[in-house]
């Protein structure tokens, strides 16, 4: 996994770059998971009177956002992790 010394600073720019992908698709998840609730909020209000079975599966739908978002974060974390250590191997180094 580490590379030699000099390749560090291209490879924290990839990880710089993959953090601001990953924070891109966070926000579109974000958005994605508001509009949902709002679409459940909405169908609950709607499904009581028409008693119909679109709030469980739009619920279900929430679910699989909320998986998906939780899983970018965690990778965002992961890669800050990384850079972090990546960032204080390359002062040691250079000390």
């Amino acid at each position: 996994m580490f590379k030699r010394k000099e390749e560090f600073p291209h490879w924290l720019a990839d990880l710089r770059k993959q953090q601001e992908e990953i924070n891109k698709e966070i926000a579109t998840k974000e958005r994605e998971y508001e509009i949902i609730t709002m679409k459940i909020d909405t169908i609950n209000h709607v499904s009581k009177k028409l008693k119909t079975n679109i709030f469980e599966e739009t619920k279900k739908e929430l679910t699989i956002v909320q998986k998906e978002l939780r899983q970018l974060r965690d990778k965002r974390h992961d890669l800050s992790l990384i850079e972090m250590m990546v960032e204080q191997y390359t002062q040691t180094q250079s000390v």
